[in-house]
């Protein structure tokens, strides 16, 4: 079984991500999403990067926002998130919405 991070915005993509979580977990996989994470004594980017460390390998999902802003690096949480799969070494798979997509109702 293997630990796999789902990384997006949350905004936008809600649905969309509840879809991957069903299927990493039908593929006898763990899920590890923002969606468990749960009311914790650190501040959230800190529980993130932590859980992107905690996994086998990452998904991130680029859509057509960019998403809220770390005040000190001026980055996205999903770009930090990817920056940490990077550089310990986790497998990424990125996938990017193409600007014209459709998504589901509910989902733009």
């Amino acid at each position: 079984m293997m630990n796999v991070f789902v990384s997006s915005v949350f905004v936008g993509l809600k649905r969309s991500r509840a879809c991957l979580l069903k299927a990493i977990l039908q593929a006898g996989d763990h899920p590890i999403g923002m969606e468990d994470f749960g009311a914790r004594g650190e501040p959230p980017l800190e529980v993130s990067l932590s859980e992107v460390r905690s996994a086998d390998v990452a998904i991130v999902i680029a859509g057509p926002r960019y998403g809220s802003l770390d005040e000190s690096s001026g980055l996205s949480i999903t770009h930090l998130e990817f920056r940490e799969a990077q550089e310990y070494g986790i497998p990424v798979l990125a996938f990017s919405l193409h600007e014209d997509a459709s998504l589901p109702e509910g989902e733009a």
